[in-house]
């Protein structure tokens, strides 16, 4: 699992939120799932509950096996309920809707709803309930609508009130566009740190580097850290060894990095005796003051 993370990660680093998808691949998230909040929590044993304990919200995740198999059996208690408070002969729950082909065809047998049948009283209202209605309406200045009322009298009534329905959604789609565009923003200022970090740590391993050596340098930054960043590092540090003083930028600015640094290690290994003894003294990686 943690390999998977590396190869989805950037520059081969494992990436919080993919170890979790990792983990969580076969489990749905509790929060906000109504399958969950039917069932209830204490249907589910602790090795079937995972607590993510970064969510603000208590969340977490269940594994979904678990969950379907909850649903269903509270779905049947729920039909055999029904079934005794009914006086039915038979009941059943289940978890897909009931259809007109197939198996279901040859089970069940669809009937039209029924039209509802009301009085004169209850189509039209009495005086009382009318006069609270509008009562309620006006109070609520067009936001409270209730029966016998027709639902768009708010909005007939009081100009204002699609107004101010217009204004929540146009609010709360600005707060919708604010939260994922600061999401956004952390996510680039944190692969922006990580960038840094890496070209901060190819600038410091190349310090412990000769131009003997300098290959194994570009092996392992190549593809984590930018090719003209590691072009700036390496042009920062060539001009210390005294087998790459013929080097010129202006005439490698043309080729290829892969190539300079072909060229710089060919010239540290090709370098007299002296020079590469005095380069190796050249490497930070000396004691001092030993005792």
């Amino acid at each position: 699992m943690f390999e998977a993370a590396c190869q989805s990660g950037w520059g081969g680093k494992p990436d919080v939120r993919v170890i979790r998808n990792l983990i969580t691949e076969s489990e749905v998230a509790v929060a906000g799932n109504s399958k969950f909040r039917f069932v209830g929590a204490d249907a589910f044993s602790p090795d079937e509950l995972r607590t993510d304990l970064f969510s603000d919200d208590e969340g977490g995740y269940v594994d979904c096996v678990a969950l379907d198999a909850a649903l269903l059996e509270k779905l049947q208690a729920v039909a055999e309920h029904l079934r005794e408070a009914e006086g039915w002969e038979w009941c059943a729950g289940r978890m897909e809707p009931v259809g007109e082909c197939r198996e279901d065809a040859g089970t069940y047998r669809c009937l039209p709803e029924p039209e509802a049948v009301l009085t004169k009283e209850e189509f039209h209202g009495n005086r009382l309930l009318w006069l609270a209605a509008v009562d309620k309406l006006i109070e609520s200045f067009g936001e409270v609508c209730v029966l016998p009322l027709p639902s768009d009298a708010g909005h007939r009534l009081f100009p204002s009130v699609p107004f101010r329905e217009g204004e929540r959604r146009r609010q709360k789609t600005t707060l919708t566009e604010q939260k994922y565009s600061r999401q956004r923003e952390r996510e680039a200022e944190r692969r922006e740190l990580e960038y840094q970090t890496c070209f901060a740590q190819a600038q410091i391993d190349l310090a412990f580097h000769t131009p003997a050596t300098v290959g194994s340098w570009l092996s392992r930054w190549s593809g984590v850290v930018e090719e003209h960043d590691l072009e700036t590092i390496f042009w920062g540090w060539c001009g210390r060894f005294p087998s790459l003083s013929s080097f010129d930028r202006f005439f490698w600015q043309e080729e290829p990095l892969w190539r300079l640094i072909f060229e710089a290690g060919e010239a540290g290994r090709g370098a007299p005796v002296q020079i590469r003894a005095l380069e190796q003294w050249m490497i930070p990686n000396k004691l001092e003051n030993a005792i």
